[in-house]
């Protein structure tokens, strides 16, 4: 009788650990600071973040997140995915989309979000003519094109 190879265990896939760390430093000393200041840089699954280095990046790229204060105390770590990029002479921008966040990291980033969504609403209710305040607005914060090509960034 004919041997019958055994079927082979499959472990499902996994992604790779991230191998670039990216600390960013905040020029804050709270994080209250932190989240009156960048809100305007975060979206739905991530935030933009500015530097005038030029990290080892590229799209698709996996890394490890810290976010410290002025003083040096970390407030919130995590990892992320590089989602889109854009230069400009004086800085790269980097749309890093969160996969995961510390519990604290997680708690900012929604204090930031949230704050993001009323400053708009305001905004929006300052230049709209009086009879149109009644329309709603909608945020496209999510990619409109694929991940692997850079979406349009404004400074």
């Amino acid at each position: 009788m004919p041997r019958v190879p055994k079927p082979r265990t499959v472990r499902p896939a996994q992604a790779p650990e991230p191998v670039l760390h990216l600390t960013v430093r905040f020029r804050e000393r709270s994080s209250e600071d932190v989240v009156r200041s960048y809100c305007s840089d975060v979206m739905r699954g991530g935030m933009l973040i500015r530097t005038t280095r030029d990290p080892l990046l590229q799209l698709g790229s996996r890394v490890r997140l810290r976010f410290l204060l002025a003083g040096g105390e970390e407030i919130f770590n995590g990892i992320g995915m590089v989602a889109w990029m854009q230069r400009r002479s004086s800085h790269l921008g980097v749309g890093v989309h969160f996969e995961k966040l510390s519990e604290q990291g997680e708690q900012l980033y929604r204090q930031m979000l949230a704050l993001r969504q009323e400053q708009e609403r305001l905004n929006l209710r300052r230049w709209m003519a009086a009879e149109d305040r009644h329309l709603t607005s909608e945020s496209f914060d999510g990619p409109t094109s694929r991940v692997d090509s850079p979406l349009p960034f404004l400074v």
